[in-house]
Order: structure tokens, then C-alpha cells, then sequence
């Protein structure tokens, strides 16, 4: 490996380490004043940050808080979104407990969600 290609991978490396931060820290903010929703957005951001790095598992656990308060507030299209991306995650897994648990979120059986990340 050559001297830019490793700069490079070191200039992500951090950037990922300061949006990591950032991230956990509007969390906390989000947290303590109780704003659910700006919650739900941060946590997806964690599951894309992580689902980045090739963490699948921490990503899946990001995307599915971010399910439960977007299905919460009852936003459709955000649902949609985070199912998009659990779906290429279940693709890449095979992890039957990833449908049980958007299963629960939803309050929908694990073959309708079968059914829903397959069209997805």
C-alpha cells in the first residue's frame, strides 16, 4: 500500500471518528431535553455511520431504534427508509433475529416482513 492510499484511509478513519462523536453527543443533548424524533435521526445516522464501516450488527441495532420512534410518529416514509437499508442488511446477515425484531417494532408478522424487505 502506498504513502496516499494510507493518508487517505487515515483522513477517513478520523473523519468517521469526529462525525462518531458528534453523533453521540446530539444524542445525549436529544436525550436529556426528550426530543424523540431528532433521536430517531441520529440513531439512523449511527446505523448508516456503522453500516459504513462494515459494523452490521451495531448498524441493525441504530436502525431499528430509529424504526421504533419513526413508526412512533407514524412517518411512512422514514419507516420505509430504514426498512431500505435493514433490508440490505437481513440480505448480507441472514439474521433471523433482525426480522424478529423489526417484527416487534412494527407489531406485524416476520412473513409480512419477509414479504416487505423483499420488495424492497
Amino acid at each position: 500500500m502506498n504513502i496516499g492510499k494510507i493518508s487517505k484511509k487515515c483522513k477517513k478513519a478520523k473523519k468517521i471518528i469526529i462525525n462518531l462523536q458528534n453523533y453521540q453527543q446530539a444524542i445525549a443533548i436529544f436525550i436529556e431535553f426528550g426530543d424523540r424524533y431528532e433521536q430517531a435521526n441520529i440513531y439512523h445516522n449511527l446505523g448508516l455511520l456503522a453500516k459504513a464501516e462494515g459494523n452490521l450488527i451495531e448498524a441493525g441495532q441504530n436502525l431499528l431504534r430509529a424504526l421504533e420512534i419513526f413508526a412512533q410518529f407514524q412517518d411512512q416514509h422514514s419507516v420505509e427508509m430504514v426498512l431500505s437499508i435493514l433490508s440490505r442488511i437481513y440480505q448480507t446477515t441472514q439474521d433471523a433475529s433482525l426480522l424478529e425484531s423489526i417484527s416487534q417494532v412494527l407489531g406485524i408478522s416476520i412473513d409480512q416482513i419477509r414479504q416487505q424487505l423483499e420488495s424492497s
